[in-house]
């Protein structure tokens, strides 16, 4: 592999970035070339010895140059020299942009110069440009592109090369021919010139520079630092088929696309005939069958149809006697539900006047006690007003004294009035007291007043406490009349139990002196012993059942152990019988054991000496084919020229020379032609005479001889042999001209102007051509045989690699064992199996009987436990009747405790209403005091209260009455006035303390003729207080009488639904009279239901008989329906239904027999023919179209074994031309088939070689020693993916996939869809995730543009680029060579500028033998001091021309990697020195 040692631009580039003369020089910054293979005959293309051993090219160098100074510039032109072609220029679509590049005066020269890093030679391939006419069209047609390429020598190299003249530029023409005057000189040069595209790629992958790894890299630069865009991968298949892509070889693949391209038609049919082929086949297997099947199914049919004919006619009379049966028993219904209809209307008659009585009996009770409350209200209303008026008559006299004494304490004011004029101020000072007293008096009254409020109000809470006193006495009262009666209630159930009781002695189910719970305890301990005994059973029956299921999957584990230790052991069987199969088929090889030279071969411990002598064999065989194939192209020219006559053709040397000579328009002759012209007697004369001129040239015209030298000394044929050139004339004289220098005389061929002798020469040539090629078929089934061989050994050493024979051998004893065991516990589990199935049939007979027994025994335990219960509750009733009786008792002690705490509630309300009377008293005393002041009309409440108390108030009323009485009126008519007064005071203070209605009513009286005198008054009070006692009695009687039209009305359901509105009572009486007229009723409903149940009972009696007969025909009949048919008229069947039943099974069973054979063939033929049918319309032959298929559809399946015979017989011979027409396609198939695996596996082998090369050099961490990059994936068996590998083939023979998808056709693609094929499961490719500490992370190669930075992702590019450069290399027959070319890149630093990823990346292209060339704008000392060569470009401006031009600024190499092992001594090996001359101020460079 070629590395880049130094470029070349001359007079190319845009104004904006001319390359007028720059040399890139990248050599003697490598590794020292210390073994060159092997030396030239010359010196081209050779590093000079004198300058000492040669260097290889900087690995890794920098082009630095500004930005926008034209490095996308120089890229470009690189490229165009390795990619030929305007669509090719790198960063761009635009096919003009090289244009722009040439000047109308320019030739423009882009010249690379390259190094063989193994053996130092140099090429150089170089691009020139001109403009046609040198005039700059719009037309790219006349811009002129050639390319050229030769080994350098020390007369012309890069530097040498004949660029200008005088100078001037050399047009294209001129170079050209300098070029060539050159190689004329010296042919080393191996000068290569062309204008055409293909030609110069094909020249370069002849030198061995890789022009499409130039492809791959024009995709990383076509931005600055996207180099990662050509590597970005939406899924690791799109990856893996980018990697084969790029690697493999479309040679072969096209090779395989052309073979299937040829049988495609052939192959696009066989899935049809396949399908066919199937159909067929599968047809017959059922057809035959389908047909025996109907013969035996049309007898046992007829069988059938005898017995059914009896069995049809007991049909008949059975249904003839159902008919009779049926009738008579719809009669007999039809009674029994009018009987019942009857008894169920006279029950609902008779609930209903039940309910109506009840409801009759409700609606009494209810207006009695509305009548009662009535009374109740009527006799409290009447109470209330003849308390009110016995009250108002015993007050009569206070109302009448009252109105005595105000009118003659008015008569008496009226007379004091008049003389009190005279004592006025005493009077206003007694008034002034007087009414200070007042105000006190009226405070007082007040407040007494409000007093008794309080006190009547806690009156009203006692009193009514009192009443809640009194209705819990009424309570009490009820409950003891509940209990009473209740207690009554349970002495009647306990009597009926014990009634009970004496019944099941009478019955037997009960011992007489026997306790009830004693025998119910007794009957469940029986009925649980016989329950538990049956759940024990059944629970046993379970566990068994349990276990029995437990041993069924312990069977069916057990089975499919076996089963599978089967499989193992015929597994390993047969893959130890295979493998000793193939072992021993590869050791009795003829050819093995006479490679080996022994008795028998074990490939064992053989193997690699056969397969070294193999590889000796096809060498040999192969350097044989070799001279027989040069044998025989002589032997062929030869034969073509003779063809059925005529003489051998001239040598090649003499042919090529008379060629010249024609191109020359000269006419010359061979010798030996010229010879074939003469007679024999000359000819004789001419070979004795000049012999040296037979084998030489002949020219007619003698002035020709001087062109004729000239021409051929121009064309430098440079002839092996001796060729004269002479005259015809020569042949003609006796003297021949000048000097012949010939001696002596070489017999020639007589072939060469024999006629006779050529025949015979043609026949030794036929002769030596069929044995030749005998030998070349021989030798070519040898090669075929022995590769096969070799293949197969290979293979054999693959697939059962040392040892692993003897690892078979082992693994089928372990399988056998494993076997046996399973066979043993499979025996075991199945006589378990047995037992557990014995012991539940055995439980299954015994657990019906038992749950008979415990049925009976539950059922007798559960009528004595319930007799048992209910005698249980006599003691309990007998204490409920105690506890009712002791209840009541209590009740009525409540009620006359409840009655003394109303009584004494009563009399606290008394005692409070006395209090209260009192405060009404202290008010009634202020009131009249009040009344007695003079002046306390005048006096309100809202007059301000005096603070003194009410005595001092009366003192000073006292004194200053006193004062006043002095001087007042006379002292007899006052104290007349006082007492009036004072009589008065006391009138008005009794009547105030009466209540309103009181002395109100009493006013009324007072106007009767009663109230006339004290005796009519005294006469009606006695008559009031008599009224009273008598309301009293009746009101204790009446409440008496509301208690118990509520307890008996509680006692009855409402049922308002029971009468209608209008039979509702009006009142008692009308109710009475109502109810009295429903029980007549009722007791008549009762008789005639009573009547119609007997009746009932009588007529479902006959019923259930008439039943039981009409049932048993009745099923005959339905069990024998489907065989009467309407015109049947039969007798009907004059026995009884046993009879008839008896006769019914003996003929069922005839007929069942028969019928069960009928429908098993039946069953049978349907079944195969619903299997042919279904195999018709089977989804595999949709799309089949054979006239058999058609038919099956068409025909219903019922007809379709009528046919089966005709089908059968027509589908026999197509049958057998189906098979030969596979078996043909097969064998074209199965050759595609296994060309496409070895290719499938080629590829397989690739991706894993990818693998293997970027396996990553020592020196970077944790990193050192891993794979960069990992490809995994599921391999197939051999057979399976022959099989997939297939589906494949004839997917592209039809041109589409199963889904519908079109299939390309081409090698390569059919190449890549069998690696996907063979990977069922996909392609995982993982890459090493680059950081900073080299951490062993991978991440999927789809997943890098989420997950990797941009750095991460350039380097992960350059890496791969690396991995995909060595993998060609590798696939070119260059494994050993580590060594992959060049790798340009446009401005990566400015994305990956971490030393880390700089390291790794010049690291992984070191190792994998790629020379990395980066140009970068990006000034990073860090960075570029990574690299060992950085050559620093300057673009100057001329402002003369408009221009500006590239120049190399300075070249700096890193040549650390010279110096010697250190000896602590300093030494200073080079040194740089700035002058700076003031006519040129640009730096030189020296060095020391």
């Amino acid at each position: 592999m070629y590395e880049l040692s130094r470029v070349r631009l001359h007079s190319v580039g845009p104004a904006g970035a001319r390359y007028q003369d720059v040399v890139l020089d990248f050599s003697g910054v490598g590794a020292a070339i210390t073994a060159p293979k092997q030396d030239a005959l010359f010196s081209a293309g050779i590093h000079l010895a004198g300058e000492g051993p040669p260097r290889r090219p900087s690995p890794a160098s920098v082009l630095f140059l500004e930005n926008g100074g034209g490095k996308s510039v120089l890229i470009k032109l690189i490229f165009s020299v390795m990619l030929p072609g305007r669509r090719q220029v790198v960063g761009t679509t635009n096919t003009k942009v090289l244009e722009k590049f040439v000047a109308a005066k320019d030739v423009s020269h882009v010249v690379l110069e390259w190094l063989q890093v193994e053996t130092g030679h140099r090429v150089i391939t170089g691009k020139v440009s001109e403009w046609r006419g040198h005039v700059v069209s719009a037309d790219s047609e006349n811009l002129v592109d050639s390319w050229y390429c030769f080994r350098p020598t020390p007369s012309l190299d890069l530097d040498s090369l004949p660029l200008t003249s005088d100078g001037r530029l050399l047009t294209m023409s001129g170079f050209h021919d300098r070029l060539d005057k050159v190689h004329g000189g010296e042919p080393e040069l191996e000068l290569f010139w062309t204008r055409r595209h293909h030609e110069w790629t094909s020249r370069l992958d002849g030198l061995g520079l890789d022009t499409e790894l130039f492809r791959y890299q024009r995709a990383m630069n076509a931005g600055e630092g996207e180099a990662a865009d050509a590597f970005a991968f939406g899924t690791d298949e799109a990856f893996v088929e980018f990697l084969l892509r790029a690697v493999l070889s479309e040679d072969e693949p096209k090779d395989l696309a052309e073979v299937v391209a040829t049988y495609a038609h052939n192959l696009a049919q066989r899935g049809d005939l396949l399908s066919e082929r199937d159909f067929v086949a599968g047809a017959l297997d059922l057809l035959t069958p389908l047909a025996e099947e109907e013969g035996v199914a049309a007898a046992s049919r007829k069988l059938a149809d005898a017995a059914r004919a009896e069995m049809r006619t007991l049909a008949g009379q059975v249904a003839a006697r159902d008919k009779l049966e049926n009738e008579r028993l719809s009669g007999l219904e039809q009674h029994v539900d009018e009987v019942k209809s009857a008894e169920k209307l006279a029950e609902g008659d008779h609930r209903r006047l039940t309910a109506g009585v009840t409801e009759l009996r409700r609606l009494v009770g209810k207006l009695r006690l509305d009548e009662a409350q009535e009374s109740k209200k009527r006799i409290n209303g009447e109470l209330a007003e003849a308390k009110t008026a016995a009250e108002a008559w015993r007050e009569c006299a206070t109302v009448l004294n009252h109105l005595n004494a105000a009118r003659k304490a008015r008569d008496f004011r009226e007379l004091v009035g008049n003389r009190e004029q005279k004592a006025q101020p005493a009077l206003q000072a007694r008034d002034t007291a007087a009414a200070a007293l007042a105000r006190g008096l009226l405070a007082l009254a007040k407040n007494a007043t409000d007093q008794a409020a309080k006190a009547e109000a806690h009156v009203g809470a006692l009193r009514a406490e009192a009443e809640k006193a009194q209705a819990e006495r009424d309570e009490s009262a009820n409950l003891a009349a509940s209990r009473r009666a209740e207690a009554r209630g349970l002495g009647a159930r306990i009597a009926e139990i014990r009634e009970e009781i004496a019944e099941a002695v009478r019955s037997g189910a009960l011992k007489a002196g026997a306790d009830v719970a004693d025998a119910a305890r007794a009957a469940r301990a029986e009925a649980e012993t016989t329950a538990a005994e049956l759940v024990r059973r059944e629970q046993e029956l379970e566990r068994v059942a349990e276990d029995l299921r437990a041993a069924q999957a312990t069977v069916n584990d057990a089975h499919r152990l076996a089963g599978s230790t089967k499989d193992r052991l015929e597994r390993a069987a047969e893959e130890l019988d295979r493998a000793n199969r193939r072992t021993d088929a590869l050791a009795v090889e003829p050819r093995l054991v006479e490679l080996l030279g022994a008795d028998d071969v074990a490939l064992e411990t053989d193997l690699p000496v056969l397969l070294e002598r193999l590889r000796e064999a096809g060498a040999t065989a192969e350097k044989e084919q070799t001279a027989l194939r040069m044998e025989e192209s002589v032997d062929e020219r030869a034969l073509n020229a003779l063809g059925s006559g005529g003489l051998l053709p001239a040598t090649e040397e003499v042919q090529a020379a008379l060629d010249a000579l024609e191109a020359a328009g000269m006419t010359a002759w061979s010798g030996w032609r010229y010879l074939s012209t003469l007679d024999k007697k000359r000819r004789a004369a001419v070979l004795a005479r000049a012999p040296q001129l037979v084998s030489g040239i002949l020219l007619n015209e003698p002035e020709q001889v001087r062109l004729a030298e000239k021409v051929l000394a121009e064309r430098r044929l440079l002839p092996t042999t001796i060729i004269p050139v002479a005259t015809t004339e020569a042949t003609t004289t006796d003297r021949l001209p000048g000097e012949s220098g010939i001696e002596f005389l070489v017999p020639p061929n007589p072939a060469m102007y024999d006629e006779e002798a050529a025949d015979a020469e043609r026949e030794a040539i036929a002769l030596r051509h069929a044995e030749r090629q005998r030998r070349l078929e021989a030798l070519a089934a040898s090669l075929a045989e022995d590769a096969a061989l070799s293949w197969k050994l290979k293979t054999w050493r693959e697939d059962y690699p040392p040892g692993s024979i003897a690892t078979l051998a082992e693994q089928l004893q372990h399988a056998r064992t494993a076997h046996e065991t399973a066979r043993t516990a499979l025996d075991q589990a199945e006589k378990e199996f047995q037992r557990l199935g014995e012991k539940a049939a055995g439980l299954r007979e015994r657990i019906p009987e038992l749950r008979t027994a415990s049925a009976e025994a539950g059922e007798r335990a559960r009528g004595l436990e319930a007799l048992a219960t209910r005698a249980a509750k006599i003691p309990e009733w007998t204490d409920d009747v105690e506890r009712a009786t002791e209840t009541a008792e209590r009740a009525e002690s409540t009620a006359s405790e409840a009655a003394v705490k109303a009584s004494r509630l009563r009399e606290q309300a008394g005692e409070e209403q006395r209090t209260a009377d009192g405060h009404r008293r202290t008010a009634t005393t202020a009131k009249s005091e009040l009344a007695e002041v003079p002046g306390s009309s005048d006096v309100t409440e809202t007059d301000p209260t005096p603070a003194e108390p009410v005595d001092a108030l009366r003192r000073t009323f006292a004194s200053a009455s006193e004062a006043y009485s002095k001087v007042e009126v006379g002292s007899d008519l006052r104290a007349e006035l006082d007492q009036a007064e004072s009589v008065e005071a006391s009138a008005r203070a009794a009547v105030e303390a009466l209540d309103d209605a009181v002395r109100e009513r009493a006013s009324m009286l007072l106007e009767t003729p009663d109230g006339s005198d004290a005796s009519a008054r005294a006469a009606a009070q006695a008559r009031a207080n008599r009224a009273v006692a008598v309301l009293e009695e009746e009101r204790i009687e009446i409440v008496g009488l509301v208690a118990t039209r509520k307890a008996e009305l509680s006692q009855l359901p409402e049922q308002p639904s029971a009468l209608a509105l209008d039979a509702r009572p009006k009142d008692i009486e009308h109710g009475l009279e109502l109810i009295d007229e429903a029980s007549l009723e009722v007791s008549a409903a009762a008789r005639k239901w009573e009547e119609l149940q007997e009746r009932r009972a009588a007529a479902e009696a006959t019923l259930e008989s008439a039943r039981t007969s009409a049932s048993g025909f009745g099923l005959l009949a339905e069990s024998m329906a489907h065989l009467l048919s309407k015109e049947d008229d039969a007798v009907a069947f004059d026995g009884d239904v046993e009879s008839a039943r008896t006769r019914h099974s003996r003929l069922n069973t005839a007929l069942t027999e028969a019928q069960d054979a009928a429908d098993a063939g039946d069953r049978r033929v349907r079944a195969a023919a619903d299997q042919l049918a279904q195999y018709a319309t089977d989804k595999r032959f949709e799309k089949l179209s054979t006239p058999v298929r058609q038919q099956v559809i068409s025909v219903r399946r019922d007809q379709l074994p009528a046919h089966a015979a005709e089908w059968a017989e027509a589908l026999r011979p197509r049958l057998r031309t189906l098979t030969d027409d596979l078996a043909q396609i097969d064998r074209h198939r199965g050759g595609i088939i296994t060309r496409l695996q070895g290719m499938v596996d080629g590829a397989l082998r690739t991706l894993r070689a990818a693998q293997r090369v970027s396996r990553l050099p020592d020196g970077l961490g944790d990193w050192s020693g891993q794979e960069f990059l990992r490809i995994r994936f599921t391999e197939l068996e051999d057979n399976v993916l022959a099989e997939k590998l297939g589906e494949v083939v004839d997917e592209a023979a039809v041109g589409k996939t199963s889904d519908g998808r079109d299939v390309k056709r081409d090698g390569l693609s059919l190449v890549l869809r069998g690696v996907q094929a063979a990977a069922p499961k996909g392609f995982r490719v993982d890459m090493l995730k680059p950081d900073s500490v080299l951490r062993t992370e991978r991440q999927r190669v789809s997943e890098i543009r989420d997950v990797f930075s941009g750095g991460q992702q350039l380097t992960a590019a350059i890496i791969l680029y690396c991995t995909l450069a060595a993998l060609r290399a590798n696939n070119r027959g260059k494994a050993r060579d580590r060594h992959s070319g060049v790798l340009f890149l446009d401005n990566p630093i400015g994305r990956a500028s971490a030393g880390y990823l700089l390291e790794l990346q010049r690291a992984v292209a070191e190792a994998l033998g790629v020379q990395l060339i980066y140009t970068t704008g990006l000034f990073d000392a860090g960075a570029l001091s990574e690299f060992p060569l950085i050559v620093r470009l300057r673009n100057d401006a001329d402002l003369r021309a408009g221009r500006k031009y590239l120049s190399v600024d300075a070249t700096i190499r890193n040549a650390t990697d010279d110096l010697g092992d250190p000896d602590g001594v300093a030494r200073l090996s080079a040194t740089r020195l700035f002058t700076r001359p003031a006519e040129e101020p640009e730096p030189e460079e020296e060095t020391a």
